[in-house]
């Protein structure tokens, strides 16, 4: 049995069906049709879905519908119709179904390049399934609509992209990179692309120092780190100016909407409170109104469960700089999203991020240095690095 997992998990489509079958037992209900979503989701996602749908059925235009007097830059926000997975997708398939098989492969899809990217750095395919699967179910408040989880899928397939932009820097691996942010433009919701920016801007600076580094180019690091970011600059400014065929739009709509020009105690509301801790372990955990941090504020958390979270916790401790970055971006996101951070308040100072609302929103930009530090953890564990009593403490 041992040498069978060794041996599928050492091919790339062994691995993806390692993550495809635990996922798809958990929506096989909403796979074969039955609908749950959340309130939200039922109120606001699904009825633009249908519009959406009807108007491609009908060679009818989808840049504006009866359900939103904003038409075509509101819609985009839900739908993400310019897309052009979603056009074939709801074009071919009953809008319910393709609304939640879009969701599953998504996050298959989040889960295969999660693993990838620990693979890159030599973690074993034991300890690259569970980190994937863990940043997958870690972000169960995001599985409630298709442009969330495309942000989930987005977010490690461009951090891999980079990876190997960074490792092989081909004018190849450059393209792949603007189109698939490009297409993430068209696909997830703005503020999570955002998120995936700013996390691509840390990594980029930590591979190149990595390179270097493996490379033995001690001397020339910072020409190294320097050039990569140069590069990585160039590929957002491209991949944006074609996203602009949305982006504009938008700009230009928002100038007049309530979700700009708001003052910090507008866009500091839900932010991560102490109680909030509680969520990583019981997702919709809330205290009663009346009581003290009552009622919770996040509007995005990280779930992890009680083994994954002793993993992450002895994750941190690995000597591999995947490791360093994983730690970084974890705590950089908990510093903005807490309670009354000064970080919130000087990032709402900054153009762009100043209409980012809910400090608790960059937890997303976490989540995925936990599912690294979570598969980082299940091999170091393996291998007993640390002490006896950290040993005892997880067996």
């Amino acid at each position: 049995m041992k040498k069978l997992f060794l041996y599928i998990s050492s091919q790339w489509w062994g691995m993806l069906l390692l993550g495809a079958i635990p996922l798809f037992i958990f929506f096989l209900p909403t796979l074969i049709g039955r609908t749950i979503v959340s309130r939200e989701a039922f109120l606001y996602h699904l009825p633009y879905v249908f519009e959406y749908q009807a108007a491609l059925r009908s060679g009818s235009s989808f840049l504006w519908h009866g359900l939103n007097a904003g038409g075509f830059p509101v819609y985009t926000t839900i739908v993400g119709f310019f897309s052009p997975l979603h056009l074939l997708v709801y074009y071919l398939f009953p809008a319910i179904y393709a609304f939640h098989w879009l969701i599953f492969f998504g996050l298959v899809g989040a889960y295969f390049f999660t693993a990838k990217l620990l693979k890159e750095f030599g973690v074993s395919s034991g300890g690259a399934l569970l980190g994937g699967l863990t940043y997958v179910f870690s972000q169960v408040w995001f599985n409630q609509s298709v442009i969330n989880t495309n942000g989930v899928f987005f977010y490690p397939f461009f951090i891999w992209i980079l990876w190997r932009r960074v490792k092989h820097p081909t004018w190849l691996w450059s393209f792949v990179s603007v189109i698939v942010l490009s297409l993430a433009w068209f696909s997830v919701i703005y503020p999570t692309v955002v998120f995936v920016l700013v996390a691509g801007f840390f990594f980029t600076c930590f591979a190149s120092w990595y390179v270097a580094r493996e490379r033995g180019e001690y001397g020339r690091t910072r020409q190294v780190i320097v050039r990569a970011i140069i590069w990585y600059l160039v590929i957002v400014l491209i991949a944006t100016a074609i996203g602009s065929i949305q982006l504009w739009p938008v700009f230009l709509t928002s100038i007049g909407s309530n979700r700009v020009n708001l003052i910090y105690p507008e866009l500091s509301e839900h932010p991560f409170i102490p109680i909030d801790v509680v969520r990583f372990l019981l997702p919709y955990f809330e205290l009663p109104l009346g009581v003290p941090f009552g009622s919770g504020g996040v509007e995005v958390n990280i779930y992890l469960g009680v083994i994954p979270l002793l993993l992450l916790l002895y994750g941190i401790y690995s000597k591999s700089l995947l490791a360093r970055f994983s730690v970084f971006i974890l705590a950089f996101s908990l510093a903005i999203a807490f309670w009354y951070s000064p970080f919130f308040w000087l990032m709402s100072k900054i153009p762009i991020l100043n209409v980012l609302r809910g400090p608790s929103r960059w937890l997303f930009m976490g989540a995925l240095g936990v599912g690294l530090l979570v598969g980082l953890g299940f091999d170091r564990y393996l291998r007993r690095e640390g002490s006896a009593r950290e040993s005892i403490f997880l067996s």
